[in-house]
């Protein structure tokens, strides 16, 4: 019944006594899952994204319960020990409120799929080396799960393994032992080895491995053309991108490593790449390979090399992230007018330049804009069109206009205009912006009193150095997460033992106001300048 309208409560299963197999998957079915312990012959339980609860423990007497699945049933409870025995082969667990220890499993010999993605599990993943017949493992956010991976060199029809998040260890020379793997989740664990051991994993085609004592050089992947998603991040990875010359699957690239070089040419013929990211310093060529990517959603090539036009994406209509600050890319900003769902553009240090107008007014789902140093004129009052608005850097650019349209962005949290002398207006506008965490307005014709700032219980950084700001610097004593604070050349005073309570703070930069007092209490600011 999966994917239909059924709704109503499942008690009235407990009059089928001789069910096997009961699939609910996606319905609107509700009740309480004791109802199982009338249940003695089912085999198949399916109840994924329905509004059931109750304990887990009910499956205790399900003897002959082979396949379970509660996932998303966040009102299940339990511990796993009352499903763990010698019939079990598949147990779906993701989102439940299910916990329990994995040394329940190890009378579970014939199982086959895991899944308990960010559940209460913990153990030892030692326990799996009695799970001859285990496929899929998916343990990813469980905190609490510990072990060394070396015991997977014993599931050799391992196919899906996800451990990101855990406490486990080992190196990843075990994979040498997983011939049918195709998915490998490892971000944030202590793992380490080669990644040329992956040339075993021919059917590898999902791969994270986010790990800092990982090495190896990225010429493995030449032999893995069925792959379509890799993640390389903090790891110590080399080569060249060229080994990605004959992959014609990949949607999805992400790499790091400053070692790493090559020309974004050998993308061309990736035509269902959809997200790219290299954070290498090497990588060179004109993004005029994206002209023929019409399905690409996410771009990062900050602090590349790589050059060209931005026009090239106007055939890009799915792009939502583009990210190429401190490169040699060019053009207009009327060339991303075909990109109305993009809510991330990094310009920062480009070439670029147009108006503001010409790109906001069409992308209303824009939450970072950043074209600081860029050429990049307009009325920032445009920005009014982006109610999402959360980051607004456009510092040495040549916007003008008033500041009160920030008091219109509910969710903004990053205002950088310093140099920018054609911005004005009065720092009270900016007291509806609850969520402000930086606010950097130097070398402007902003006015007002900081009291402005009360308000603002997030704020980081605070810049208003040579404005016309005044008022009294204990009206920052709320901003209990202040780090820096630079007022020189302001009118505002006060004594500077107010900020005593600030217990984040690292530099202050007061030089030519009225602030007076004993600097000596800031004994946490690294950074004073009276």
């Amino acid at each position: 019944m999966e994917n239909t309208k059924v709704y109503g409560d499942i008690c009235v299963l407990s009059s089928c006594s001789h069910l096997k197999e009961i699939l609910l998957s996606d319905t609107a079915v509700e009740g309480d899952i004791s109802v199982f312990g009338e249940l003695p012959y089912v085999e198949k339980v399916d109840l994924q994204w329905t509004n059931v609860s109750g304990d887990i423990g009910v499956f205790a007497s399900c003897r002959v319960l082979r396949n379970l699945n509660i996932w998303e049933c966040r009102n299940v409870t339990g511990n796993i020990s009352a499903v763990c025995h010698l019939e079990l082969t598949a147990l779906d667990l993701e989102k439940s409120s299910v916990k329990g220890d994995l040394t329940s499993f190890s009378t579970s010999t014939r199982l086959v799929v895991l899944n308990a993605y960010t559940t209460g599990i913990k153990g030892n993943i030692s326990v799996f080396g009695v799970c001859k017949a285990l496929r899929e493992l998916d343990l990813n956010g469980c905190r609490t799960v510990f072990g060394d991976i070396s015991v997977f060199s014993q599931t050799g029809n391992l196919t899906k393994l996800m451990l990101s998040g855990s406490a486990i260890t080992g190196d990843i020379c075990v994979f040498a032992h997983t011939p049918k793997l195709s998915a490998l989740s490892l971000s944030e664990v202590t793992v380490n080895g080669d990644i040329a051991v992956l040339r075993n994993c021919r059917a590898l085609q999902n791969l994270q491995l986010n790990c800092w004592d990982v090495n190896g050089d990225i010429s493995v992947f030449a032999e893995l053309l069925d792959i379509t998603a890799i993640e390389v991040q903090y790891a110590r990875v080399t080569g060249s991108i060229g080994c990605f010359a004959q992959h014609t699957k990949l949607r999805s690239i992400l790499i790091d490593s400053a070692s790493v070089s090559g020309d974004v040419a050998v993308f061309a013929h990736c035509r269902s790449l959809s997200h790219l990211s290299l954070g290498c310093r090497k990588i060179k060529g004109d993004i005029a390979v994206f002209r023929e990517h019409p399905k690409i959603v996410r771009v990062d090539l900050q602090r590349t090399v790589v050059s060209g036009d931005i026009t090239v994406f106007m055939t890009a209509p799915n792009l939502e992230k583009l990210e190429v600050s401190n490169t040699g890319v060019t053009g207009d900003l009327s060339g991303l007018v075909n990109c109305r769902g993009l809510n991330y553009l990094g310009l920062n240090a480009t070439g670029i330049s147009g108006n503001l107008t010409t790109l906001v007014e069409v992308c209303p789902s824009l939450q970072s804009l950043l074209l600081r140093n860029t050429d990049v004129t307009g009325n920032i009052e445009c920005l009014d069109a982006c109610p999402w608005l959360r980051h607004v850097h456009l510092w040495g650019t040549n916007v003008y206009g008033d500041i009160k349209v920030f008091g219109q962005l509910p969710h903004i949290q990053e205002i950088d205009l310093n140099c920018t002398p054609g911005v004005s207006g009065d720092l009270c506008s900016l007291s509806k912006c609850r969520s402000l965490e930086r606010i950097d307005l130097w070398n402007t014709y902003v006015e007002g009193d900081i009291s402005a700032f009360q308000t603002c219980l997030q704020l980081r950084r605070l810049h208003l150095s040579g404005t016309s700001v005044g008022g009294d610097i204990r009206n920052l004593r709320s901003c209990t997460c202040l780090r820096w604070i630079e007022l020189d050349q302001t009118g505002v005073g006060g004594d500077i033992r107010a900020l005593e309570s600030l217990s984040e703070i690292q530099g202050i930069n007061v030089r030519s106001t009225a602030v007076t007092g004993d600097s000596s209490v800031l004994s946490s600011c690294a950074s004073l300048a009276l």
